[in-house]
């Protein structure tokens, strides 16, 4: 039986929401801008396949690195891809497009804020770990609601490595001023939490989206599809 943890170290996108619809609308919000930058860009399907096509040629230019998730960067290589040179004023519009688009979209789970509130008074001490650039993280927690729900933020850009690098595990427990005795993870992610979890010994949670499957999955201490079940693992390992 895993040891009652006393440090939650809290993965952020789709484990505090559901980040595929997120997606899902901030791509048709950037396409309908698209389509007013060129005609070519009425076809979903079109725009789709230029947007993938743009992130996978970043992301092999640029690497493991924060600024790989970046969309500003996404739609600037679609973009010069489309015209031959850099359209900034048109990325801009494409990227504020598809943020709109998102957190539109965007919808804390159920239990969350509550739980989050609940460990804490126990006296739990709590870190976010997430992939991303910091500002956008920020935005994402301040309008979720949970800008002062824990304790520190830690995001890729700021450690200079991406899930499932350890070191972030590092960072984090260095920041809380805490060692690994007694800390569990808690991400949606059998391929970027679960490693950075076993890689320091640490009982991993797995917050588990619908249609979210993974042949790791008996790796995992714990395994939840929500906020609820999470707060009861939490209380049974505290022995409440």
């Amino acid at each position: 039986m895993s040891t009652a943890p006393r440090i939650l170290l809290l993965d952020l996108d789709d484990t505090v929401y559901a980040y595929e619809p997120c997606h899902r609308q901030g791509l048709a919000s950037a396409a309908a801008a698209a389509a007013e930058i060129d005609d070519a860009w009425n076809d979903a399907e079109r725009f789709e396949h230029d947007y993938a096509a743009a992130r996978a040629d970043l992301k092999c230019q640029i690497g493991r690195q924060a600024a790989a998730h970046s969309r500003l960067l996404y739609f600037k290589t679609m973009l010069e891809s489309q015209f031959g040179g850099s359209r900034l004023g048109a990325s801009r519009a494409l990227q504020e497009a598809y943020w709109r688009g998102y957190y539109a979209a965007m919808r804390r789970d159920e239990g969350c804020a509550e739980l989050l509130a609940e460990v804490r008074a126990w006296g739990l001490a709590t870190a976010w770990i997430t992939s991303f650039t910091t500002r956008r993280q920020m935005q994402k927690l301040r309008l979720l609601g949970l800008e002062d729900a824990a304790d520190v933020l830690l995001t890729t850009e700021e450690a200079g490595v991406e899930k499932p690098d350890a070191a972030l595990v590092d960072l984090a427990l260095e920041r809380l001023g805490a060692g690994p005795e007694s800390a569990w993870v808690v991400g949606d992610s059998l391929r970027h939490d679960l490693p950075m979890a076993e890689a320091r010994g640490l009982p991993f949670v797995w917050f588990r989206r619908p249609g979210n499957d993974g042949n790791d999955r008996g790796r995992a201490a714990h395994t939840v599809a929500s906020w609820e079940e999470l707060g009861e693992v939490l209380r049974r390992a505290r022995g409440g």
